[in-house]
């Protein structure tokens, strides 16, 4: 009686999560189809830095493609950094010549980085594409963390380590947050 019950819990237990999982991914895809948090289309918070190469990025003249934002820190010793690489490489070359139509930029969550930090971390990671990797003093970067969200404090434990979140955001053509 009793594993026929523990059997029965666990069918039904099975058939819920399946109903809310497809609930969820049903309601997370947004009006364009992206998976994730719609953002609702507000305009993008502009940015102008120089990137690993020295080139002088613009985001608001970057309008005309969509860009793929997100947050690394070349000097992370945590995972979601080199995950993050390794999942943004797996997504280009899944996308295969729909990769080029998009921007790929990628803003320091710390000030430490450096082009030549940049250049191992992207190596390290497997990233070939073309990708702006912004570089700034904390000054620069710290109010873009704060217009997209991102924490970026020292670790008050690991001295040098910088704890911090990380996003994907996708902006449209039109220079708009589509997705994060």
């Amino acid at each position: 009686v009793i594993t026929g019950a523990l059997v029965l819990v666990v069918v039904a237990s099975i058939f819920i999560f399946n109903g809310l999982a497809n609930r969820a991914s049903q309601t997370s895809s947004g009006p364009s189809g992206l998976l994730g948090v719609d953002l609702g289309a507000i305009p993008a918070t502009d940015m102008t830095l120089k990137d690993q190469n020295g080139q002088v990025v613009q985001l608001s003249k970057l309008q005309g493609k969509p860009v793929v934002l997100t947050f690394f820190d070349s000097h992370c010793p945590h995972e979601e950094c080199p995950l993050t690489a390794v999942g943004l490489q797996q997504a280009y070359k899944a996308l295969g010549k729909q990769a080029s139509q998009a921007t790929w930029v990628a803003l320091s969550v710390n000030a430490a980085d450096t082009p030549a930090s940049v250049a191992t971390f992207l190596s390290h990671n497997g990233v070939t594409f073309n990708i702006h990797y912004l570089l700034g003093t904390e000054d620069q970067l710290s109010p873009l963390w704060k217009a997209y969200h991102i924490v970026s404090v020292p670790d008050p434990q690991l001295p040098g380590v910088i704890d911090h979140s990380t996003y994907i955001y996708i902006i449209d053509q039109q220079g708009r947050e589509r997705v994060v």
